[in-house]
């Protein structure tokens, strides 16, 4: 009869031999490397990491925002695929910023490599976690942002040019170079 420290061995040298390694080791070391973006991902001085999490498939997620009409952009279901899930604020003036969510999935390198980014509807400032959740989980790093303020109303525009500039364009074009940069 082998031993087990024979088996353990044997398994070793086998599961070394694979082409895949465990799904356990593959969301470790895609943890690992996501908990570590703060320090290895700045693509500006305007950008700072606000979170840098793994969300596990299966797990809870709650809406960061508080603003009364972005609260119901999430409906509580449950992360759809092992993610990276990237907050940024970006800058972009004196007087303004946009907060950019960027999901990334685990398998996005076996789905293709694709990238997508969710809209905001009308005067929409609430980032689409739903969305986001959905298209993460068809294998899509997907990029969500706030069009520069909180919240479904033009109450943020008064007297604030920046602002009006961030949803204009500058939101978008943000997001889609920090994204870029990961």
């Amino acid at each position: 009869m082998k031993s087990s420290a024979y088996y353990a061995a044997l398994t070793a040298v086998v599961a070394a031999s694979l082409p895949y390694t465990s799904v356990a080791t593959v969301s470790n070391s895609f943890s690992s490397r996501c908990s570590g973006l703060p320090q290895s991902f700045q693509p500006d001085q305007q950008t700072t990491v606000l979170v840098a999490e793994y969300l596990p498939k299966g797990s809870s997620f709650m809406n960061p925002s508080d603003h009364p009409t972005c609260v119901g952009g999430w409906l509580g279901s449950s992360i759809l695929a092992d993610i990276c899930r990237l907050r940024l604020n970006v800058s972009t003036s004196a007087t303004s910023s946009v907060v950019v969510e960027a999901w990334m999935p685990a398998n996005w390198n076996e789905k293709g490599k694709r990238f997508a980014m969710t809209g905001n509807g009308g005067l929409g400032g609430c980032i689409a976690f739903d969305d986001l959740n959905y298209i993460s989980s068809l294998g899509f790093a997907t990029v969500g942002h706030d069009n520069g303020h909180d919240g479904d109303t033009g109450v943020p525009f008064a007297n604030r040019p920046e602002v009006v500039k961030d949803f204009a364009y500058r939101a978008h074009n943000h997001s889609q170079w920090c994204v870029m940069a990961i």
